[in-house]
């Protein structure tokens, strides 16, 4: 069984974590909008590099779209909290900060740019970014 953190050294890895991949993610996009393009550039394997401004989901172009957005990403934020408190646990704190500083990231784009979510990384034809990565990782 894992050790358990203090409950104080739990909050400053989750705020460690969060912040390291908030700053991660907004100097990868600003790189991504300084040297790409929208033309794909192989990476690795079925990776690629390509800038794209994604308009974000669906459900922020309806009225009442970009509210449920963020009751959905406030209820997100809600669980994986939770979880650190339930879970007191490095990778609790691991996962808590991989949600909260990638949700900051693609929020911040969407402050600075509603409806337009820098995406760089393409698999396929999905596009995301490391904040995408980091949120869907800290879920799992």
């Amino acid at each position: 069984m894992p050790a358990t953190l203090a409950h104080e050294h739990r909050w400053r890895l989750v705020a460690g974590y969060a912040s390291a991949v908030f700053a991660l993610d907004l100097l990868t996009k600003f790189l991504a909008v300084v040297t790409l393009s929208p033309d794909a550039r192989p990476l690795l394997g079925p990776l690629n590099l390509q800038l794209a401004y994604n308009p974000g989901d669906m459900i922020t172009h309806h009225p009442l779209g970009a509210l449920t957005l963020i009751g959905a990403h406030l209820l997100l934020v809600a669980l994986v909290v939770c979880a650190v408190i339930v879970l007191p646990t490095r990778r609790a704190a691991l996962a808590t900060g991989l949600v909260l500083g990638g949700l900051a990231g693609n929020w911040l784009d969407l402050l600075a740019r509603p409806h337009l979510i820098i995406d760089f990384v393409g698999w396929g034809q999905q596009l995301f970014n490391l904040a995408d990565l980091a949120t869907a990782v800290g879920t799992l």
